[in-house]
């Protein structure tokens, strides 16, 4: 697929359970499309495999999703570069 018709370029997603299953394949596929990814996981080994299987464009925040809001906007804004 070229560059001009990645439908989720310049996007950011977030996707909880990340690390294994329809998250892990939802990760993939958003990056194939062209966003940037963070994925959630709480066990900190199978994320690390996630975003090495993934490859580009994600990052892994571990840690339980009824905890995250305030960590994932810490590293979404890291991520684009804002300072919020």
């Amino acid at each position: 697929m070229s560059t001009t018709e990645k439908r989720l370029s310049g996007k950011n997603a977030l996707i909880t359970g990340g690390s294994t299953g329809i998250g892990l394949a939802t990760a993939k596929r958003f990056v194939d499309e062209g966003a940037y990814v963070f994925i959630t996981g709480r066990r900190e080994p199978e994320l690390n495999a996630a975003v090495k299987e993934i490859g580009e464009n994600v990052t892994g925040v571990q840690g339980d999703v009824a905890n995250l809001v305030c960590e994932c906007r810490y590293y979404a804004d890291d991520a684009v570069g804002q300072d919020n």
